[in-house]
């Protein structure tokens, strides 16, 4: 890169990048995609936060898409249980099993 090009980014002009627009819907509203795991879904009150997020989104009149995936600590729960059926398995049937 020369001294005098813009530094490399996402939005016009060398400035911060933009967040993608949402796709539109059939109906000229917007398609949200929106992805609870971990953390977020740790408790009672984080599950019913991500619960009102995502009402508050379709009330808006946007459509919206929720992924759910393990809540905290339920990954590595899954993955003791794993490895004490499977032990002495193959690295790969793990894998497989997660």
């Amino acid at each position: 890169m020369s001294p005098t090009a813009p530094p490399p980014s996402g939005a016009p002009g060398g400035g911060p990048a933009l967040r993608p627009r949402p796709a539109a819907a059939p109906d000229g509203g917007r398609l949200l995609v929106q992805k609870f795991g971990g953390t977020s879904l740790g408790s009672v009150d984080r599950i019913r936060a991500a619960a009102a997020r995502v009402a508050r989104f379709a009330a808006a009149g946007d459509r919206v898409i929720v992924v759910v995936s393990a809540m905290a600590g339920e990954t590595d729960r899954l993955e003791e249980l794993g490895q004490a059926v499977n032990a002495g398995q193959p690295a790969k049937e793990m894998d497989v099993l997660l």
